[in-house]
């Protein structure tokens, strides 16, 4: 009966790890995103100025 507890305790412990690493692996990735996105948007905005300054 204190070996399968034991089991069980361990197994619990493995799969919150495993979770864990998951959801800290997601949050870079959003990160990461987030930063090419960021990096697009300041570079379309200086195609826009550009554009702006061959108009005028």
């Amino acid at each position: 009966m204190g070996d399968l507890l034991i089991l069980f305790v361990m197994g619990f412990i493995l799969v919150f790890i495993i979770g864990a690493s998951l959801c800290l692996m997601v949050i870079q990735r959003i990160k990461m995103s987030r930063q090419a996105m960021k990096k697009k948007i300041e570079h379309l905005e200086r195609e826009v100025d550009e554009l702006k300054r061959t108009l005028h």
